[in-house]
């Protein structure tokens, strides 16, 4: 399909390049105009490729060593160990022995009004003695709801007795003193009896919402615990291969040498914007990075 002096490329090249790639991504390939861009792409990248190897690139040490990270990555694809090999026993027995870690521990919600002084908290928990939710995030408004009160109310979201959040739009948890006050509430709509200092002031806090302690759905479960226990067999085969080599290759290292070694401080400097990237292979296919919730 494309020959040059030094290399070529077939039609074998060009299948196999359409054939790396998920379906998603060959859309653009439905048509003449599609793969012929495809193959100008692909010449194009050799056409570096060989201009790279004829300046003498290929020996540069960070082509070297992207290269023995390429192999490492390569070995460690050979030794993985695949979910499909494991069986029904072992992702049981896994799941026995870390059951705790598939369990989603109690979790509460509460609003609280936060003030700078502890008389004023006083004050607005006589204020909010037998407010509904509703009216109590109407008495935060009132008062700027304060540190961690988040915009516009006084919601502090769903938090475990730690003051963990999972809310995607809370960078820093629940202060510690306010998740405890939260779990020693028993009923929902009920505030804490005194002033809950923290943050550098004073919260009125009420219990908003309970959810109880649950365990994921036995069978999304079952195959998450799967791949764990893969991954963890293919650790334990890399941790082997690790050992078989030290007894093989003897290798001595000398620690004390470490403190020999002088860090400058990291100075804060104006970086520049930098070069254009270099071209991308058109051969390896484009990666789908997606954000998923473990459960």
């Amino acid at each position: 399909m494309a020959s040059f002096s030094g290399g070529r490329i077939t039609v074998g090249d060009l299948e196999d390049t359409i054939a790396r790639r998920e379906t998603y991504a060959r859309a653009d390939l439905g048509t003449d105009r599609g793969l012929r861009d495809l193959l100008d792409r692909m010449l194009r990248f050799d056409l570096y490729a060989q201009e790279a190897g004829r300046r003498g690139y290929a020996n540069d040490d960070e082509v070297v060593q992207a290269q023995r990270v390429a192999a490492v990555g390569l070995l460690r694809d050979a030794m993985a160990v695949t979910p499909e090999q494991i069986t029904d026993d072992a992702v049981r027995a896994y799941h026995a022995a870390h059951r705790e870690r598939f369990i989603q521990p109690e979790r509460r919600r509460a609003s609280r009004i936060f003030v700078a002084d502890e008389q004023t908290a006083r004050q607005l928990l006589r204020d909010a003695a037998g407010l509904s939710p509703a009216a109590f995030a109407e008495l935060a408004l009132q008062h700027g709801a304060g540190a961690g009160g988040g915009a516009g109310g006084s919601d502090l979201g769903f938090f475990d007795s730690r003051g963990a959040t999972l809310l995607a739009d809370k960078r820093s948890n629940v202060d510690s003193a306010v998740a405890s006050a939260a779990f020693a509430i028993s009923e929902v709509g009920q505030l804490t009896g005194a002033p809950v200092p923290g943050d550098g002031g004073f919260s009125v806090v009420m219990l908003t919402g309970i959810e109880a302690r649950t365990e994921r759905p036995a069978p999304r479960i079952f195959e998450l615990t799967r791949g764990l226990v893969a991954n963890a067999a293919t650790d334990a085969a890399l941790d082997e291969l690790v050992d078989a080599l030290h007894a093989k290759l003897k290798p001595v290292v000398r620690t004390g040498l470490v403190d020999l070694i002088r860090i400058e401080p990291t100075l804060l400097l104006d970086v520049p914007n930098g070069t254009s990237p270099a071209p991308s292979d058109p051969r390896v296919p484009p990666q789908l990075v997606m954000d998923g919730d473990m459960f």
